[in-house]
């Protein structure tokens, strides 16, 4: 026994609490009032009045080390080490977690949990202390060695932009089972094209006076501003206009953000209880009756002036309508001063019209099949994305020692944590994305890497950062960590901007962190850098980037012979959503403009060699030249997985 005995909580030192290695043959559950139970025999005790989970009472007969708190975690590390060279197979409870599980002297591994892979309880371990102290209940953490006790030569890793969830399922060309969605695509390409002119009929014939009137009304009803003006703008200049060639495609309506603006804020809402609510649209995952436009009409109107939301968290409650924003010109010069001030009635109206228009548009061309797709789309693209997300990871790539992702939201981290518990564990920044909800992770291998080393260093690396940068909350992650073979290791995980522009910035900033501060570990990357084919003024090209490379002394996963003809994500809307002047028609889904090279693994040349590359759009393993997403593969961004190995 290490340390002295203690028989209840209150008594516990802020030194050591017993400890003592036991076998188990049942754990049981501990109130916080208990005495120390006598769980097994030989002088074997639980010497804590605090619940262990029933993780720990699905091992059997394995030898563990149970300590209480407050004890230092380096002291828990160390008792272990004295623990293993006296010949004990142990395990280490900091906090009522397992934090370590060891090795006897033969070197073999214990055996895994049992159970179903996915678990009640799936805290992610955040990196908030300097030896991320936090970790999951009933983690189980392995030493960096192979079943058969020999040391590893290399490591596997993957990278994969998840891409945050759309709430448009038309947005983007998908690879579909089905006949009808291409007929659905076509049919709406010819009727917005038009081009004898026999569908672009006027928006009054679509959304009606009498209908602006009811919208004045409810308007008015909440006290907004200018609706004299916005009258007048509906009479002079909207009422009249063709409906498709002059409103649907107009550009200066969409630099103005009169629709895509509100659209982002009413589209979807999830209130802080996970309530989610849908505005009725063509665009949304809205499941109600749209099989007409008086009938979507009624929805519409009732969500937005009477339906009340929380957002954000904290504040009162109010109606859909009062959470859109005004356009501010300053930010948007398309929008004069004047239409600043009634922008937000501008933006219902303008939001209710288009509305209105691809209502019309779908129940005249498919009006049997489009909600059935529509439903479909959602299904696999938005409301069951996460959890596909999740089986890939845990079906084929559970065994992957190092997995970078990038646009991750609070509920996937969830739902990752609980499907690779057995395998892997994951961090998270410090500092997370809680309004884009686009966080960068990283899963590491329990059987490969130590927690009880692992520290984020992420503010420590920006601090090499150029001036004027600015990275946005959750969308850098960087961890020292000790892994395979003994080796030291700092694992990074980026999103990069939309242009790709702060990308290099932020690898100038990793790179000299560890050149001048951790010079003896080896530097593994995943990121989305949001590179180009081409380059541009505010565009970052694959060629340019590969220089940048090369300044640093960093290699990547791609062949440079090849380079130019791999590709990472596709990105081709259709004609069912508000940016109608970036649609491509199906002959050109899948083209060299609408697909990009983006996502990378990086290392250094001198401590790593790049052993194999793949990608995967499929999610079993295998790359296809097909548009993304898919039903089945429910992002835009393959995935990219490397095999490197130790100098």
């Amino acid at each position: 026994v290490i340390g002295r005995m203690s028989s209840t909580a209150s008594d516990i030192p802020d030194e050591w609490a017993p400890v003592h290695g036991f076998t188990i043959d049942e754990v049981p559950e501990l109130g916080a009032a208990e005495q120390p139970k006598r769980v097994s025999s030989d002088h074997s005790f639980v010497l804590s009045s605090r619940p262990i989970k029933s993780t720990l009472a699905q091992r059997r007969r394995q030898s563990v080390t149970v300590c209480s708190l407050p004890t230092p975690l380096e002291d828990v590390i160390q008792t272990e080490k004295t623990l293993l060279s006296n010949g004990s197979s142990t395990s280490v409870i900091h906090e009522n977690k397992i934090v370590s599980n060891g090795l006897s002297k033969s070197g073999t591994v214990s055996p895994p949990l049992e159970g179903p892979r996915r678990a009640e309880s799936s805290h992610p371990l955040t990196l908030n202390s300097p030896l991320g102290t936090t970790c999951d209940d009933g983690v189980l953490l392995r030493r960096a060695t192979r079943q058969d006790g020999s040391e590893s030569t290399g490591i596997t890793v993957i990278t994969w932009n998840i891409a945050a969830i759309n709430n448009n399922p038309f947005e983007y060309w998908v690879t579909h089972q089905t006949p009808e969605y291409l007929k659905l695509m076509e049919r709406a390409q010819i009727f917005i094209e038009d081009a004898e002119g026999t569908n672009d009929i006027e928006v009054w014939r679509v959304f009606t006076d009498d209908m602006f009137h009811q919208l004045k009304e409810e308007l008015a009803a909440f006290g907004m501003p200018g609706l004299d003006e916005v009258e007048r703008l509906w009479k002079t200049k909207y009422r009249n206009l063709p409906s498709l060639s002059r409103f649907l495609k107009d550009k200066v309506i969409g630099s103005k953000r009169l629709i895509s603006m509100p659209d982002r804020f009413c589209n979807t809402i999830t209130t802080p209880d996970g309530h989610i609510e849908m505005r009725p649209s063509a665009i949304s995952g809205f499941e109600g009756d749209l099989s007409s436009v008086p009938t979507w009409w009624e929805h519409w109107k009732r969500f937005m002036f009477g339906t009340e939301v929380q957002v954000p968290e904290g504040q009162a409650k109010t109606t859909v309508v009062e959470t859109l924003r005004i356009i501010p010109s300053a930010k948007y010069p398309a929008i004069s001063p004047e239409e600043e001030v009634i922008s937000v009635p501008l933006q219902v109206l303008a939001l209710a019209i288009f509305d209105s228009i691809l209502i019309n548009m779908l129940n005249t061309i498919a009006p049997t099949t489009w909600s059935q797709l529509k439903s479909s789309l959602s299904e696999s693209l938005n409301k069951n994305k996460l959890e596909r997300l999740c089986d890939i990871l845990a079906n084929t790539y559970y065994e992957t020692d190092v997995i970078f992702i990038q646009e991750a939201s609070q509920h996937f981290i969830d739902l990752v944590a609980a499907a690779l518990r057995d395998s892997h564990n994951l961090l998270c920044p410090e500092t997370m994305d809680t309004a884009r909800k686009q966080n960068s992770l990283i899963l590491v291998s329990k059987e490969k890497f130590y927690m009880f080393s692992c520290q984020e260093v992420t503010t420590k690396a920006m601090e090499y950062i150029e001036q004027k940068q600015s990275v946005a909350p959750g969308d850098f992650l960087a961890v020292a960590v000790r892994g395979p073979a003994g080796k030291r290791f700092v694992l990074a995980s980026l999103h990069g901007d939309t242009n790709g522009m702060t990308t290099v910035p932020i690898l100038k900033a990793i790179h000299e962190f560890v050149q001048k501060e951790l010079p003896d570990h080896l530097l593994v990357m995943g990121c989305d850098a949001n590179t180009t084919r081409t380059e541009g003024h505010f565009a970052k090209s694959v060629d340019q980037f590969l220089e940048d490379l090369d300044r640093m002394r960093m290699d990547s996963c791609w062949d440079r012979q090849n380079v130019h003809a791999a590709w990472t994500t596709c990105s081709a809307r259709t004609f069912i959503q508000p940016q109608l002047q970036k649609a491509k028609p199906v002959t050109g889904a899948l083209s060299m403009e609408t697909t990009q090279l983006k996502d990378w693994i990086l290392f250094y040349g001198s401590q790593l060699s790049l052993q194999s590359t793949s990608r995967d759009n499929t999610g079993v393993g295998i790359f296809e030249e097909k548009v993304m997403p898919t039903v089945s593969f429910p992002s835009d961004h393959a995935l990219v997985a490397a095999t490197l190995a130790f100098r």
